[in-house]
């Protein structure tokens, strides 16, 4: 008798879920479909846009780095050797353990 008292209940349960899932499906597509915007003073344009392209330095390769040094701040690379050391440090890789 329990048991088909559960299965009622997982019955009714999963019924509930299928209505309440397809009325949202329902709501959610009529509110899509019946939205309007009203929006003033867009103006659409077309046209013709020019872009110039200039190559730095008469290269024919491009080069993401600028290497103009004064307009760029003074760095010297660490060493390739003291890189693990340096990024495992007292903290770890990515750690906040202050």
């Amino acid at each position: 008798m329990k048991e088909k008292r559960v299965t009622k209940r997982a019955i009714f349960a999963s019924l509930l879920s299928v209505a309440v899932c397809t009325s949202m499906l329902i709501g959610t597509s009529y509110a899509w479909f019946t939205d309007s915007v009203t929006s003033a003073n867009n103006k659409i344009k077309s046209g013709t846009l020019e872009v110039d392209l200039e190559v730095k330095g008469g290269n024919t390769g491009y080069n993401n780095f600028d290497t103009n040094s004064s307009i760029m701040y003074n760095y010297t690379a660490d060493a390739a050797v003291d890189v693990p050391a340096i990024v495992k440090g007292q903290y770890g890789a990515g750690r906040m353990q202050h």
